[in-house]
Order: structure tokens, then C-alpha cells, then sequence
């Protein structure tokens, strides 16, 4: 049959084709891993891997950052697989590829923002102004009963504002997703700082700070939103507490300018003290890890960075001899922000990237295994590989097996 043996060649030579073209790009591959390899330092086959993976992870880079007046950034946070951006106007969201998403505008004196579970709690320090949007539009716009202090939101839909009162020095309110009161608790004495909300809602947290004799102290606040009394409270005396996340289950995590403490239920757990050091910067992912970096004795070039998971237990401790100036993690990663660039450990502790902006960093964000820098020309975007770098070692990097592991 004629017009069967004409397809069957046909048929041969199309394979023969495609099998060259396979062999030609694989070739080409092979010489472009040989040069990403000297590229990046890795003369050996065992580096080889992490040289390829940092070669060709650079795809995932912005080719330009993301050009916008620096000096109107108030805040740059993880939504999504992109960030959103708050500036003195606006909020912008931007996806993984630099395409704004949305913008929406505010009229806000000091604005702030919290972000979870694909909203934003946006509010005004100087007003009793808030809102509740996401990248598709402002879902909900109301007023506090007075001045707003800060405030989160949680999974469900639920938030909480603290706020000033004329009945209290501050007053904590809980909301459900319908913008009903649930749960409302006045601190009479203290100045509420932070709040953090479980994932169902059900508990909230709260950090006040006092004085009393001259001397400054802080308290941790767990309330069940059930009941009117706390199920928890923590006296801190000669410590400020700024910040409290939730941790999962019944865990919330505060931090102070001296120590790092867990409340789970009514167990509390001092994870570190660090008087006399100073604290440079501290980064906390809701129900994931948290990192730290202290200076010793106030030295900004002896430097040392904890990360914690969110059960408490110390993933690695690493030291730093240059200035970090912040830190930011993520679910698997911590980067810091040092003079003349960046550098990120993943979660052995291993230098996973140093990445040079080409201008000095401002800000810098950590979602997942993309690192989001601030300059004065713009916000660029940076991949971070998963492998540590070839050249590094990892003397100055002390990881500690958890007990799972080791088990």
C-alpha cells in the first residue's frame, strides 16, 4: 500500500527529527548548567544542583521593579502569592508578576494595615476610620466608637479594634463577620499595644502596657470570648511587649524589647531572654515560624538571628558580623535586610541567597519563596532557592534537631 508506507516514513522521520531537537536542547542545557555552575562558583557535581536551581530560579525575578515614590510606602505585606502595598493614598495589590491587580484609594491620616486569610483590616491611628478590603474591592466600611489604637482580623470574617475610650484608658471590641459586637472587654489602667485573633475566633489576645512606682510593666491578656474574665494573664515587669501572633490551637506568641514568650492554654514559656542585647528586628508568620535578631551588647555587627516554630522550639540560631537593619519570614524562609543588599536562611538554617538590588533596601518582604525589596527605585522581587549556597559553610549556623526529627 503506497499511501501507507509514504506515513509510515513520514511518520519515522518526524520522530527522527524530534528525537535531534531533543538531543540539541538538551545539549544546550547541559552547556548552560556547565556555565551557571562556574557562574556561581560550583566546580563540583555535589554543588552542581543548588548552582542550576539558583540559575535558572532568576526567571521568576522582576525584569524592572515595580517603579512608585518610595517615600510614600508605609507598608509592604504578603497577600497571596503577591504583596499589597500601603502607601499614604492608596493601597496597591500586585500579583507574583508585578501586574497590579487593584488600587483603591484612602483618605486616612495615619494609615495601617493588618492582613490574613486574603483580607485587610485597614484602619486610621488618628481617626475611628476602618475598613475591611481585598484585592476585588473595600468589602466594608465603618467607625470604631473612638480613636483606634491597632487591630487584626481572623479567619472567619471576625476582627477585633482596640481603641481609646472616654469610660477606660482603652477598650478592646471583637466583631463577627456581619459587623456585630461579640465580645467587648474595657482595660481600665493600661494601654492596649496589640491584639491577635485565633482562627475560629473564639479567643483573642490582647497586650497592654503600664506603669506603676516609676517602673514599666507589661501583661498578656487571653480571653475565651465566651466568658467576661481572661483565661490567662502574664505580668512582664521592666518589659515592653509590642507585638502578639497566634500560634494555632490555644498558642499566642509575644514579643517584648527583652524576651520572647508562648502562652499555650495556661502554660506559659519563656523561649528567650536577651537583656543586655538589644533587639534590632523581629518578624512573626500567623501559626508559622518567628525570627529575631539581637545585637550584643549594642553592637550592630555582632549580630545574632533565632528562629522559632510556631510551637516554640528553636530551628537555628545563626550569627551575622554585619548591620541587619530588618528581618522578615516567611512559612519556610528568613531574609535579612543588610546594608548593601540581602540574605536568606531557610528553615535548616542554611544561606539559601544574596541578592544585590543595586540599591540600597529600604524595606523587605519574605512570602513564600519570593523576597520583595524596597528601594528608591521601586519594589523588585527576587526568587529564593530552597538549596543552601555552594560556597557557604555552615560554622556560624547552629541548627537544632526538633523532637520530631529526632524520634
Amino acid at each position: 500500500m503506497p499511501g501507507k508506507k509514504k506515513k509510515g516514513t513520514s511518520t519515522k522521520q518526524q520522530r527522527t527529527n524530534t528525537l535531534l531537537k531533543t538531543l540539541m536542547i538538551t545539549g544546550l542545557l547541559l552547556i548552560i548548567v556547565f556555565v551557571a555552575a562556574r557562574s556561581f562558583g560550583a566546580d563540583t557535581f555535589t554543588a552542581l544542583g543548588n548552582a542550576v536551581s539558583a540559575f535558572f530560579s532568576s526567571a521568576g525575578d522582576w525584569n524592572e521593579p515595580y517603579g512608585l515614590n518610595y517615600e510614600d510606602v508605609i507598608d509592604i505585606k504578603p497577600y497571596g502569592s503577591g504583596i499589597v502595598v500601603l502607601t499614604n493614598t492608596e493601597t496597591i495589590y500586585l500579583d507574583s508578576s508585578s501586574k497590579v491587580i487593584d488600587r483603591q484609594s484612602h483618605n486616612y491620616k495615619t494609615p495601617a494595615m493588618k492582613v490574613y486569610a486574603g483580607k485587610v483590616l485597614l484602619f486610621d491611628r488618628q481617626s475611628s476610620a476602618f475598613r475591611i478590603e481585598k484585592d476585588s474591592g473595600v468589602l466594608m466600611d465603618s467607625t470604631a466608637e473612638a480613636s483606634i489604637i491597632t487591630g487584626t482580623i481572623g479567619k472567619r470574617g471576625r476582627y477585633a479594634i482596640a481603641h481609646r475610650a472616654d469610660y477606660a484608658t482603652s477598650a478592646l471590641t471583637v466583631y463577627n463577620s456581619v459587623n456585630e459586637v461579640i465580645f467587648k472587654w474595657n482595660c481600665e489602667k493600661e494601654h492596649i499595644v496589640d491584639v491577635a485573633l485565633s482562627d475560629n475566633g473564639k479567643r483573642v489576645a490582647a497586650i497592654v502596657l503600664g506603669a506603676q512606682n516609676g517602673e514599666i510593666y507589661s501583661k498578656l491578656f487571653v480571653f475565651d470570648i465566651r466568658y467576661k474574665d481572661p483565661v490567662k494573664v502574664q505580668q512582664f515587669d521592666g518589659v515592653s511587649l509590642f507585638s502578639v501572633e497566634y500560634k494555632g490551637g490555644k498558642r499566642f506568641l509575644a514579643a517584648g524589647d527583652s524576651i520572647l514568650t508562648l502562652v499555650n492554654g495556661d502554660e506559659t514559656k519563656e523561649l528567650l531572654t536577651f537583656s543586655p542585647y538589644e533587639l534590632c528586628s523581629y518578624s512573626a508568620v500567623n501559626k508559622g515560624i518567628s525570627a529575631l535578631c539581637i545585637s550584643r551588647y549594642g553592637n550592630s555587627s555582632d549580630n545574632q538571628i533565632s528562629v522559632f516554630d510556631k510551637k516554640g522550639k528553636t530551628l537555628y540560631q545563626v550569627d551575622c558580623d554585619e548591620k541587619v537593619k530588618l528581618v522578615s519570614a516567611s512559612s519556610q524562609y528568613v531574609s535579612l535586610l543588610l546594608p548593601d543588599g540581602s540574605i536568606a536562611y531557610n528553615c535548616k538554617g542554611e544561606k539559601v541567597a544574596d541578592i544585590k538590588p543595586g540599591s540600597d533596601g529600604i524595606k523587605i518582604v519574605q512570602n513564600d519563596s519570593s523576597l520583595y525589596i524596597l528601594t528608591r527605585d521601586g519594589i523588585g522581587k527576587y526568587h529564593v532557592p530552597s538549596g543552601s549556597i555552594p560556597e557557604e559553610t555552615s560554622e556560624s549556623s547552629t541548627a537544632i534537631q526538633s523532637e520530631e526529627s529526632a524520634e
